[in-house]
């Protein structure tokens, strides 16, 4: 019985199950699959074997349960919010709470999708995280409309047109956000990633000039972490200064 459950579930796994969470899916069949053989062996022939299984089946559809629970809470508060955006257009804080929750599982989908590379399964999360983002973008966009000096809000939106493909406005909002706080090196850092990645191994010498001064300038206010340091250091390489690319790399380690 559990082999034929477990057939059968992956068999119409993409088909009835395409829009919900991969791996919730797959913790409450493995919670199944190991209750049917637990349930079916008789306690005097058993005992041990049927009270483990049984227990561990349980905490993985528990677990299964309460990942979903928590999906439902996140529907429940986003049409909360987009009610009460459409009753008050004019109450702080509701853009960026829905901008936050949109750009928060778009992440986990990619994430998701990482994980299983190469299946039907991983193109529809990236699906799925593309369309949360252009959510986000929405909502981000209308809150900058408000404040818009908000630092980390044009961060956010860099991060969520890069995941679009918009690559003139990832540019745009990570420049904004330096001029709106020159002291967050988050920005910088971005900036300089978002030009060489744009870029790509045709990038120009002055791009890649305008990387290193921003990666400088994120180093300057402690932003870089070990990764940062070694790519710094590659584009330092790359406009021929070794000796200041062992100085990056010794500043890392």
């Amino acid at each position: 019985v559990a082999i034929v459950w477990t057939v059968a579930f992956f068999g119409a796994r993409g088909l009835l199950f395409a829009p919900a969470e991969p791996s919730d899916w797959y913790v409450a069949s493995v919670g199944t699959v190991l209750v049917l053989p637990a349930l079916m062996v008789r306690i005097n022939e058993g005992g041990a074997r049927a009270l483990a299984g049984g227990v561990v089946g349980v905490l993985l559809i528990f677990l299964c349960v309460a990942t979903h629970a928590r999906g439902w809470q996140w529907r429940d508060e986003e049409q909360l919010l987009l009610q009460t955006l459409a009753d008050c257009p004019e109450c702080a804080g509701l853009h960026d709470r829905l901008a936050d929750g949109y750009v928060e599982r778009a992440r986990h989908r990619f994430a998701t999708a990482r994980e299983l590379p190469g299946t039907p399964e991983a193109a529809l999360h990236v699906e799925a995280a593309r369309e949360l983002y252009a959510s986000a973008v929405v909502h981000l966009e209308a809150e900058l409309l408000r404040d818009p000096d908000a630092a980390e809000t044009w961060l956010l939106l860099g991060e969520a047109r890069g995941a679009l493909g918009d690559r003139q406005g990832v540019l745009e909002a990570y420049e904004r956000a330096r001029l709106t706080d020159p002291w967050l090196g988050e920005a910088s850092l971005r900036l300089a990633e978002a030009i060489v990645s744009i870029g790509g191994t045709g990038t120009s010498r002055e791009s890649l000039a305008r990387a290193v001064d921003l990666y400088a300038a994120a180093q300057r206010v402690d932003a870089l972490q070990e990764r940062d340091f070694a790519q710094f250091a590659q584009r330092r390489t790359r406009l021929g200064n070794f000796e200041a690319a062992g100085e990056v790399l010794r500043a890392g380690i």
